[in-house]
């Protein structure tokens, strides 16, 4: 339970203040386990919410939903090689991606519901319709995507009905061109 309110490095700072000698690798054993089963319940609750009808409700109005997605190459700790080498294949294991997506109604953008996870863009669509409804998506709702502008993320905002595709600013600000 610990493991999740606390980050790892609040969790020994913790520990230390109250006396309980551990060494970082003994937390880590103890944390890893309670992060794991946590992802786990959180996952199966996503999809099994992606299961669910959408709230109907014609007499409340219409709200625009924002959905961020991105996707990050994250490096294994064991390896340290560096997995932008064209000479290391992405399938060796070196590196892993994460897949990112937050939801939010346009007007409350501090309403955020996020979930980051180590799949493929296939295995995050349940996780992103559990997602929306957690955060009671309406059928008369409609969306509007920000991302990278990868083909992956174009792909899945099509099967939503993304109405607008956004770049988000640093990809937006890379494509602008000076002088």
């Amino acid at each position: 339970m610990l493991a999740r309110l606390l980050t790892y490095e609040d969790a020994a700072c913790l520990a230390a203040r109250l006396g309980v000698h551990i060494s970082d690798s003994a937390l880590q054993q103890v944390v890893a386990p309670v992060a794991q089963t946590t992802r786990h319940l959180v996952r199966q609750h996503l999809e099994h919410q992606a299961e669910q009808p959408l709230e109907h409700a014609p007499a409340r109005k219409k709200r625009v939903m924002v959905i961020q997605t991105d996707g990050v190459i994250v490096l294994r700790r064991t390896t340290g090689k560096n997995v932008t080498d064209p000479k290391i294949p992405r399938e060796t294991g070196e590196a892993i991606e994460v897949k990112t997506l937050t939801i939010f109604p346009q007007e409350a953008p501090t309403a955020r519901l996020t979930v980051a996870e180590a799949c493929s863009a296939d295995e995050l669509m349940p996780l992103l319709a559990g997602s929306l409804r957690a955060a009671n998506l309406r059928e008369q709702d409609e969306f509007i995507g920000v991302s990278d502008g990868a083909v992956w993320i174009e792909e899945r905002f099509k099967c939503l009905g993304v109405t607008q595709h956004v770049l988000d600013v640093y990809h937006g600000f890379c494509q602008v061109k000076f002088g």
